[in-house]
């Protein structure tokens, strides 16, 4: 079973890019907004009193719409800005178009999770602008509560990861190669733009289908080209399923990831002793984390290896495990215990677990979790409509 974990399903939409990181946290892309985090998943989908979902998504770039393209804007771009924005001025409408520089066409955007790239690029986010001809990059740092913050690199204060001069360089989507080389898909037409969103007597030259016949894939590696520890090591399909188990704190995702899913497609369950000696005393958190999520999968979780997790020293292995004791009902001691966890993603996912579970003593824990966060407005929406002096059916 890989629906859950790093494969649990989404909450919100995008319009082309959903990616996801090393510890399953999950990051959409919208042609103007390119990147923003998805910040409660689909389980805990909260309603409104309305009756309506809350939108569990959150722009978190801390510089909006501002780029640096090389390509000018196609003549019909111009003409178009130019008419909406005088269409604007004469409603006394407070916007403002933009034909060249801000984001427009943002898209597939994916967190780069090799070990190839140089340190500071790794987790990284790598976007496409496919109007600017451009890539974008984005560092991502902790930010109040369960957020983070989508930042430039000092190395890319005024320019971007990779600009193009080609206006017909449409860089549509990624993927993290098993050598831990970037591919970019280059989608590679003459016009990306709808038709729909452009006057019909702008479009009476245009070609829309000029350049389908092409497209391109490009590779980017660092210029030093080091090895890098994949090309090392023999496909995971060939390997016995003791390597495999090593292979889960493997630094490249895309190694953890296939061996968890051929480990938990086997269904061998000789390996579950290696698995939580693992999961338990392994010094790589990652290695950690996959190997929880490998139990889960052949149903050889139990409570003690949960309740070692729930006190693990990194913050994430403890969000994670707290997310798996939903179906340990022996555990609720424990978590309603872990209210002073000192890390705000910790207490965020305790409060989305506890609204869910709704066990006794669920109010008693939330008081003291209320007192702490509720000026944080995403801890307020979990938070909206608890009787704190009630039971726990209140929740």
């Amino acid at each position: 079973r890989l629906d859950r974990g790093v494969f649990e399903p989404a909450a919100g939409s995008t319009q082309f890019g959903q990616a996801v990181d090393q510890w399953g946290q999950r990051f959409g892309t919208q042609n103007t907004i390119h990147i923003s985090q998805i910040v409660i998943p689909w389980r805990y989908l909260l309603l409104d009193s309305t009756g309506r979902a809350k939108a569990p998504v959150q722009n978190i770039s801390d510089h909006d719409l501002e780029m640096f393209q090389l390509t000018p804007p196609p003549y019909w771009r111009a003409e178009r800005t130019e008419r909406r924005q005088k269409r604007y001025e004469e409603e006394n409408l407070d916007r403002v178009e933009y034909a060249e520089d801000h984001f427009t066409g943002c898209s597939g955007g994916t967190v780069y999770t090799g070990d190839l790239f140089p340190e500071p690029y790794r987790g990284s986010v790598f976007t496409g602008e496919v109007a600017g001809n451009l890539v974008h990059r984005d560092v991502l740092v902790p930010g109040q509560g369960p957020l983070l913050v989508a930042q430039r690199d000092k190395s890319d204060s005024n320019s971007e990861f990779l600009v193009s001069t080609d206006p017909w360089f449409r860089p549509a989507n990624f993927a993290v190669a098993p050598d831990g080389s970037l591919m970019v898909v280059d989608f590679y037409r003459q016009h990306i733009e709808t038709p729909l969103s452009i006057p019909e007597d702008l479009k009476e030259d245009m070609d829309f289908y000029r350049g389908q016949d092409k497209g391109r894939i490009y590779r980017i590696v660092p210029s030093d080209m080091p090895t890098g520890s994949a090309g090392k090591l023999r496909y995971p399909g060939e390997m016995a399923e003791a390597e495999l188990v090593q292979l889960l704190a493997h630094p490249h995702q895309w190694w953890r990831i296939t061996a968890q899913r051929l480990l938990v497609e086997g269904g061998d369950t000789t390996i579950t002793a290696a698995l939580r000696t693992m999961a338990m005393s392994h010094d790589d958190p990652l290695g950690r984390l996959h190997a929880l999520y490998t139990l889960e999968g052949l149903a050889a979780l139990d409570q003690e290896l949960l309740s070692h997790a729930l006190q693990d020293q990194h913050q994430q292995i403890r969000t994670r495990a707290i997310q798996l004791a939903e179906a340990f009902p022996q555990l609720i001691p424990q978590l309603l215990d872990m209210v002073n966890d000192p890390s705000d993603k910790v207490a965020f996912q305790l409060a989305l677990s506890l609204r869910k579970l709704k066990p006794e003593g669920a109010m008693t824990a939330f008081s003291v979790l209320v007192s702490k966060y509720q000026s944080d407005p995403w801890f307020a929406r979990i938070f909206e409509g608890v009787d704190y002096e009630g039971d726990a059916d209140s929740l």
